[in-house]
């Protein structure tokens, strides 16, 4: 379980920013349908045994009944939003619930894309690994863009998880 940080920020490198963020949300679309469809026909008891140790995820789980489709949709983007989220973990958890599978993809299209964008961008600005830390560019910039980055995923994980949290509490 790893989020997709590091093949995003490869993709940006390899195949430049526009086709590395429609190569890379087209790889991710087919790894999380995979990983969604796995758990749900083949690990499905495997992962309500990890679920049960994550509270956002066990609440969401125990009132799934309750979920409109419009708070499915929500709810798949608030997932997705956060980078460090584990990707197929989410994609996994999906897969147990009654959600619909349409909605998982769109849903997770939406949420993961500014991330995936940004992290990309990033990959993209390394045009020349050699030269990174060299004066060909602004470092100083290129770092803080970085920082500022982390920054800004860490702020909308912790945000994700209370609204998570909020979402599965709401609906008890």
């Amino acid at each position: 379980f790893m989020s997709s940080t590091i093949p995003n920020l490869v993709s940006g490198y390899i195949f430049g920013l526009q086709n590395g963020i429609l190569l890379t949300l087209i790889g991710c679309i087919i790894s999380g349908v995979i990983s969604f469809y796995i758990s749900r026909y083949i690990l499905k008891e495997d992962v309500l045994d990890k679920v049960e140790k994550i509270k956002a995820l066990k609440q969401i789980k125990t009132e799934e009944k309750k979920f409109t489709m419009r708070e499915w949709f929500e709810l798949t983007i608030l997932s997705r939003l956060p980078p460090t989220y584990p990707y197929h973990l989410i994609s996994y958890f999906w897969g147990i619930t009654d959600i619909k599978v349409y909605i998982f993809i769109i849903g997770t299209i939406i949420g993961q894309l500014p991330s995936l964008s940004l992290e990309t961008y990033i990959g993209y600005k390394f045009t020349d690994i050699k030269n990174i830390f060299k004066n060909k560019h602004n470092m100083f910039m290129t770092l803080l863009f970085i920082i500022v980055t982390i920054i800004i995923s860490v702020l909308i994980g912790y945000k994700s998880e209370e609204l998570l949290n909020k979402y599965a509490t709401k609906n008890k």
